[in-house]
């Protein structure tokens, strides 16, 4: 009698601790990755906070995956059925992912109407082989990035930058920092000096000569000392955060990462003289941001509302 007593007891309580702690969401969970820093993250999950809160046919669970093993972790979990539902990336990679099956087409989602709501530009960059695979956000770029107390005026050519960012650099301190190492980086060097990626033929493009001259320059500016030995993007923002560097080379996803009170400005990259007198700007490459939907979700009209 006491064992039966005691075994309803331990069964009554048992039951109280998982309604009052452990209580079962029944909503289906949809997994979103990102791979935002800083303030990014904090109002992504603030908006995910919102909709957990509010919606009632799907919950999100949200992991934060560093930017440097990103991308090769989509492509790696989402064919074997390990990653997210959804998740938010560049546009470069669709073609490799649309054929991989890891995204999939949202033709029928991004109809018209959607259409005519996205900015011009954004929805031509996530159609590959005549299919929308993603929802676009944002177009992102480099600029250049100015301590405003040590370089109140944008420099106009990139040798006006030089004779700046030579005048900043002394002492533990750079005028010009940027990740030299990284072809996207460097894009608006090779743009700058005329050269290209591909050829007509769709071939690459790198013993041309206008990409020679943009390496040779890159070359002298990293001799010059103008620019740390080696550069990353935390070291980058670093630098910038503590008054070690006038002037960098970054996109937005940079923003949230200023500290404190540092006057800074946001200007065009500036122009390249060609040594041919030939002047022409320096043109980062564009990327759009988007939404995309996993080939391998079994929950796709949840998944595609997430999205949206």
């Amino acid at each position: 009698m006491r064992r039966g007593l005691f075994a309803l007891v331990f069964a009554l309580l048992s039951t109280s601790a998982l309604a009052d702690d452990d209580v079962v969401d029944p909503r289906p969970e949809l997994v979103l990755w990102h791979a935002y820093r800083a303030d990014e993250a904090d109002v992504i999950e603030r908006i995910v906070g919102d909709l957990n809160a509010t919606r009632t046919d799907f919950r999100v669970k949200m992991l934060a995956v560093p930017y440097d093993a990103y991308l090769d972790k989509i492509s790696a979990a989402i064919p074997r059925g390990r990653g997210p539902d959804v998740f938010i990336a560049a546009h470069d990679p669709i073609g490799d992912w649309a054929r991989a099956k890891t995204i999939q087409p949202l033709d029928d989602v991004v109809d018209a109407q959607a259409s005519s709501s996205f900015l011009p530009g954004l929805l031509p960059a996530v159609i590959f082989e005549d299919h929308v695979y993603g929802w676009p956000i944002a177009f992102k770029s480099l600029a250049l990035w100015r301590n405003t107390k040590r370089v109140p005026m944008a420099p106009q050519t990139l040798d006006e930058l030089l004779s700046v960012a030579a005048a900043n650099t002394a002492d533990g301190r750079y005028g010009f920092v940027y990740e030299n190492r990284d072809l996207y980086f460097h894009a608006p060097f090779l743009f700058g000096y005329g050269g290209r990626l591909f050829d007509d033929a769709g071939k690459p493009a790198l013993l041309d000569a206008a990409v020679e001259r943009s390496v040779t320059r890159a070359k002298q500016i990293a001799d010059s000392g103008v620019v740390p030995a080696e550069v990353s993007g935390t070291l980058t923002m670093s630098l910038f955060n503590g008054d070690k560097a006038a002037m960098i080379i970054t996109g937005p996803w940079s923003r949230g990462e200023i500290e404190g009170n540092l006057d800074f400005a946001v200007s065009p990259l500036p122009d390249i003289v060609d040594v041919d007198g030939t002047r022409r700007p320096m043109k980062p490459l564009l990327t759009v941001e988007a939404v995309f939907v996993s080939g391998k979700t079994d929950k796709r009209e949840l998944a595609v509302t997430l999205a949206k």
